[in-house]
């Protein structure tokens, strides 16, 4: 089992989060099982007043649009979850393309060594959330603090959720997100970020850290 450093865990705090700080136990020994805190109020009530709210949606496959989005992987913006010692470039470039059953559609740059989620535990991850063009509309990095989401619950529009459930912590990933899967409301714009339009294709790279619990 992946040994993880203990951080502190925030719920979202930018458009994505709100501020409420929690620690995070170290892992517990195997065999015992970590009780789940219950939820505060307001806890995962992410981007309130026309946020990235995960609707209940009909999980389809896409049509030709989604094809376009991942065919242009020669002008996708730079991998924005990089070490000075790795070469996210090369990685991004050379790594294949997935494709789901929703049609969603994603690049492995590191598999983690960890676990994988179990439904409804909450992980440590940062992402950034961008535009195709590599626009950035929300980020952990640039805040300062990765964001305590609940797997499989609905905290986070459909597109992260799945790609958060099917990664291995210590994982390194970027998702490519149809709008079936993307943000269901229009998100206004903000100082320094922009608008961003119901059903919007977005590109999300993620890091997911730990799973307080599992790991």
């Amino acid at each position: 089992m992946a040994t993880r450093t203990k951080q502190a865990m925030t719920t979202c705090s930018g458009r994505l989060c709100t501020s409420a700080v929690h620690k995070v136990s170290a892992a517990r020994p195997a065999g015992t099982h970590r009780k789940r805190p219950a939820d505060g109020p307001g806890r995962r009530a992410l981007l309130l007043g026309g946020g990235l709210v995960a609707s209940t949606l009909s999980l389809g496959v896409v049509g030709p649009e989604s094809s376009r989005f991942v065919a242009l992987a020669d002008e996708e913006p730079d991998f924005q979850i990089c070490f000075q010692d790795e070469d996210c470039a090369s990685a991004l470039s050379g790594a294949d393309v997935v494709t789901t059953g929703t049609g969603l559609k994603y690049k492995d740059l590191k598999v983690g060594d960890g676990e994988l989620p179990p439904t409804g535990y909450q992980v440590l991850a940062n992402y950034v959330v961008m535009l195709p063009k590599g626009t950035v509309v929300d980020s952990t990095i640039e805040r300062g603090n990765a964001a305590d989401i609940r797997v499989g619950t609905g905290a986070v529009f459909a597109g992260l959720d799945e790609g958060l459930r099917s990664m291995h912590s210590g994982g390194l990933r970027r998702l490519y997100v149809p709008g079936d899967l993307s943000v269901q409301k229009r998100l206004a714009a903000a100082p320094g970020r922009p608008a961003v339009q119901a059903n919007a294709t977005l590109i999300v790279d993620v890091q997911l850290l730990y799973i307080p619990g599992v790991d």
